[in-house]
């Protein structure tokens, strides 16, 4: 079971084997590529080519009680081959009618390699999901601090290390080894890993129930174990 998550213009990786997780850091995904379990990742997969593209951020604004604004919006596609923000801006706002947000056009390397990724490899088991709501659905409600402070770092590692104290001593190893601007990542990561493994224990969800397909291919959707 595999989390994946944006860091720095790299990707932090957690790999959960036999309930001990391992955490590094990659430039690109491609060694994930021969991997047959589940993967999710914290990178928008499918961007919308229209406004009649329906992602799920709607309904994740509404799960994430007290925290929608940690949701943003997902650049169209065809800001793919802007060569500004200002050009991606007004290209998002033509196509979807609202412009684009200054972070969400800086992940654009970050989405275009996830995208290419999964298109690149169609049989690996890969699904967008989001670190918050794992850790939201195992808290039973929203976490009090943001996870950019030290009182919210603490409180999802303690989370984590309460549902799965096998993962400690991957999870230490990797705090240890990486500065603490990495950290945050580090606990996304393995929260997806974790979150990949309660989808194989308990089954999993879809968010939207029934989503729909981008110009790609790529399903627009975002996927979490279910409560």
């Amino acid at each position: 079971m595999i989390g994946v998550d944006g860091c720095q213009g790299e990707v932090m990786i957690a790999m959960i084997v036999d309930n001990h997780v391992k955490i590094g850091l990659s430039p690109d995904l491609e060694c994930l590529k021969d991997e047959m379990g589940l993967i999710l990742m914290d990178i928008p997969l499918g961007c919308p080519s229209s406004s009649n593209d329906l992602r799920p951020e709607p309904q994740l604004r509404q799960l994430m009680k007290g925290k929608a604004s940690s949701v943003f919006n997902v650049p169209a596609l065809q800001t793919w081959e802007a060569h500004s923000y200002d050009e991606a801006n007004q290209m998002h706002r033509t196509i979807m009618n609202k412009g684009l947000s200054r972070q969400s056009y800086h992940l654009l390397p970050l989405i275009k390699l996830a995208n290419t990724f999964i298109l690149n490899y169609p049989n690996l088991n890969v699904h967008e999901s989001f670190p918050e709501l794992v850790f939201q659905r195992l808290n039973q409600h929203p976490l009090n601090s943001s996870k950019h402070t030290i009182e919210g770092r603490k409180e999802r590692y303690d989370l984590l290390l309460h549902h799965a104290p096998s993962l400690e001593s991957g999870l230490v190893t990797a705090l240890k080894q990486f500065p603490i601007k990495y950290h945050s990542d580090i606990l996304d990561a393995c929260a997806l890993a974790y979150g990949a493994y309660l989808i194989h224990q308990r089954g999993g969800e879809s968010i939207p129930r029934h989503p729909m397909k981008n110009s790609q291919g790529i399903e627009m959707k975002v996927m979490i174990f279910k409560e």
